[in-house]
């Protein structure tokens, strides 16, 4: 899941309506000045990223939604809790 913080690359949509137009390009899809405002600009001077950015991030930027994501990293943690030497919810750590 693509969770975009303050001081990411990605991040610049933040401030650069023409780098979300262009990553919404890269997906095929389209952002206007108004969505991008809306779900991006209106929360460039936050201290923290709202979720509804989140969701946006997933509309806008990728060919899948949050909740097919969320339903890959299910997928993804089901099959690593049997792998030898995962750490479940984390990272894998193969044995030394």
């Amino acid at each position: 899941i693509r969770w975009l913080n303050f001081g990411d690359p990605a991040s610049k949509v933040f401030e650069d309506y023409d780098e979300a137009r262009i990553r919404a390009t890269l997906a095929g899809k389209e952002i206007t000045v108004k969505e991008w405002e809306t779900n991006f600009a209106a929360h460039r001077n936050a201290l923290s990223v709202p979720l509804s950015a989140q969701d946006a991030w997933y509309q806008f930027f990728t060919n899948i939604s949050l909740e097919e994501a969320r339903e890959y990293n299910s997928q993804v943690d089901s099959t690593m809790v049997k792998v030898n030497g995962s750490i479940h919810g984390r990272a894998f750590k193969p044995k030394v």
